[in-house]
């Protein structure tokens, strides 16, 4: 669809947010940041515990946490192949 104008400022805004939001929803990267952020911290506080101070830059690392979202996906699959886990 494409529009010309739009005259109102607050139909302006709702259809921006959307759109950000969609594509963060279809977004592929955003998943995996959503799923990978809770094993780099897990990883991480270990690595700490082991005194490993720089881990705590992993918490941050973007790289970092999708390769964990990815693993996790790559062991699931592994592991429970007959069961259906979404990832």
């Amino acid at each position: 669809m494409k529009l010309k104008s739009v005259k109102s400022l607050t139909l302006m805004k709702v259809i921006v947010k959307t759109i950000r939001e969609l594509k963060e929803v279809l977004s592929e990267e955003t998943r995996l940041i959503k799923i990978g952020v809770n094993e780099a911290w897990k990883i991480s506080k270990l690595a700490l515990s082991w005194g490993h101070t720089t881990s705590r830059n992993w918490r941050n690392d973007k790289y970092f946490i999708i390769y964990q979202a990815l693993t996790l996906k790559w062991i699931s699959r592994l592991y429970w192949s007959d069961v259906k886990i979404r990832l």
